[in-house]
């Protein structure tokens, strides 16, 4: 009986957090945005990039410089990238977000960022 309702727990997170994908991608993108596969939802298949649109993927700090901005895109080579990097389940894509804020920021601003304001404000000032 646990089995059956853990497998229905992770069905029911799966097609919420898909569903989240498509509404962020309703919210961020135009809805026929040719830099994706599909316009619009199609069973359970998350919002897809097309391959020349990768990076499309990445959560890019729009402060960065550009030369910030490549160094982070080329953290991981095009040829290193798994087969699914252009799903916006790609935990890839996820990881590469993360620690190019790491590399551009410092771990205690990027963990200040996540925090409640007053944490981030200590953090920002050089406290902990």
């Amino acid at each position: 009986m646990q089995v059956q309702e853990d497998k229905d727990t992770m069905q029911r997170f799966k097609e919420d957090m898909i569903g989240r994908f498509w509404r962020f991608k309703g919210l961020r993108f135009p809805a026929d945005d040719p830099r994706f596969e599909e316009a619009r939802p199609r069973g359970l298949r998350p919002p897809v990039f097309h391959e020349a649109h990768a990076e499309g993927n990445l959560l890019i700090d729009p402060a960065l410089t550009e030369s910030e901005r490549l160094r982070l895109i080329g953290m991981i080579p095009v040829l290193k990238r798994h087969l699914w990097f252009l799903s916006m389940t790609s935990s890839q894509a996820l990881t590469q977000t993360v620690f190019g804020s790491l590399a551009r920021h410092g771990p205690a601003r990027v963990a200040g960022r996540a925090g409640d304001p007053g944490r981030r404000a200590a953090v920002s000032a050089g406290r902990s």
